[in-house]
């Protein structure tokens, strides 16, 4: 992995924190998947959307739209 689970833990709050509502990330290889449950970020919900994409646009829509 080329970077640091802080790292990516602090992208993801510095775009929250911008207003943003939603981040995609796109994984194909999945170099990150065994870190996805380890994430922290602070008033985020990580959903991992990987071979779920019309469940996880549901969710996203019609089940938890706040």
């Amino acid at each position: 992995m080329d970077i640091e689970i802080t790292d990516i833990e602090q992208r993801l709050a510095d775009t929250l924190s911008g207003g943003a509502r939603l981040v995609f990330w796109q994984d194909e290889a999945g170099t990150y998947r065994e870190i996805l449950s380890d994430l922290k970020v602070p008033d985020a919900v990580i959903v991992d959307a990987t071979d779920a994409e019309l469940v996880t646009k549901r969710r996203v829509l019609r089940d938890e739209p706040h």
